[in-house]
C-alpha cells in the first residue's frame, strides 16, 4: 500500500477479524441497499511501516455532517473554546466531497488488499489532496494517542487488530527464513552419496601392523646380506698328490 492512495479490502480480512473487533461491513449500505465496497485511505504506521491504517470514506454526507455538528455542539455546551471533531473529517475526492471516518479506521497489511481505487477517466490511481491528507492523518494520530490513554474513540478494537497484523508479519518473515535456510538432512544425504561414489573409499587402507612387519622383515634381510659379504672366504686346499 502507498500512503495517500485509496484501496479496497478483501472480504477475507473482514471475515477473519470482523467478529469481536467491530469492523464495519465491507459494503456501504445506502437507503437499505448494499452498494459497492467502501474505499479506504491508507497511511503508514509510525512504528511499523509494513502496517497501514485504513480510513474509510463515505458519500453519506447528510448523515455524517449531522453527527459532526452534534459532536461540536456538545463540546460547545461543555464550554470548550475551540471544539473539534477528530473522528469525522471532510474533504474532496475526485472533485466530490466525502466523509473520512476516522472513527472506523483499522490497521491492515498488504496481503488483504484486493485492489487500488482507479480513476475511470484517467486510469490513474486516485489520491487525495495534500491538505486533506494532512488533516485526516493528524486527526487519526490524535485519536490513536487518545486510544493509548484509554479513551475509546474508535469503534474498532485497534489494539487487538494491530497485534494481529504484527503477528502475521512475523509469521511471514519466519516462513521466508525457513524456506531460505539449507536443508541439513538433504545436505547430509548428498554428502553420504558422494562418499559412496568415491572409488578410493572402496579400497581399505593397509593395516598398520602389516606395514610394520614388512619393514622389519626387509631390515633383517639387509643385515643378513651384509654379514655374508663381510665374512672371510675359506681357503681352498691344494691337491699335492701329483
Amino acid at each position: 500500500m502507498k500512503q495517500g492512495h485509496f484501496y479496497f479490502i478483501k472480504d477475507e480480512f473482514i471475515n477473519k477479524y470482523g467478529t469481536g473487533n467491530n469492523l464495519m461491513q465491507n459494503k456501504e449500505t445506502i437507503n437499505g441497499q448494499a452498494h459497492q465496497r467502501p474505499c479506504f485511505l491508507a497511511f503508514s504506521d509510525a512504528k511499523n511501516p509494513d502496517v497501514f491504517w485504513c480510513v474509510p470514506i463515505s458519500s453519506r454526507l447528510e448523515k455524517y455532517h449531522r453527527l459532526y455538528d452534534d459532536k461540536i455542539a456538545r463540546q460547545e455546551a461543555q464550554g470548550k473554546l475551540n471544539p473539534k471533531c477528530t473522528t469525522i473529517r471532510f474533504g474532496n475526492v475526485l472533485g466530490q466531497e466525502r466523509a473520512f471516518l476516522v472513527q472506523n479506521m483499522f490497521p491492515c497489511i498488504d496481503k488483504y488488499v484486493e485492489s487500488t481505487y482507479i480513476d475511470r477517466n484517467t486510469k490513474n490511481e486516485v489520491t487525495v489532496e495534500p491538505e486533506v491528507m494532512k488533516d485526516v492523518v493528524n486527526s487519526a494520530k490524535d485519536v490513536l494517542r487518545m486510544e493509548e490513554r484509554g479513551v475509546k474513540l474508535v469503534f474498532t478494537d485497534v489494539k487487538s487488530l494491530y497485534n494481529a497484523m504484527e503477528n502475521e508479519l512475523q509469521q511471514e518473515k519466519e516462513a521466508i527464513a525457513q524456506e531460505a535456510a539449507p536443508d541439513e538432512s538433504n545436505n547430509k544425504t548428498n554428502q553420504e552419496q558422494e562418499e559412496s561414489e568415491d572409488p578410493e573409499a572402496d579400497s581399505p587402507d593397509e593395516p598398520e601392523g602389516n606395514l610394520d612387519y614388512v619393514k622389519a622383515y626387509g631390515e633383517r634381510m639387509a643385515e643378513l646380506n651384509a654379514d655374508e659379504s663381510s665374512a672371510p672366504m675359506p681357503e681352498k686346499e691344494l691337491d699335492l698328490d701329483l
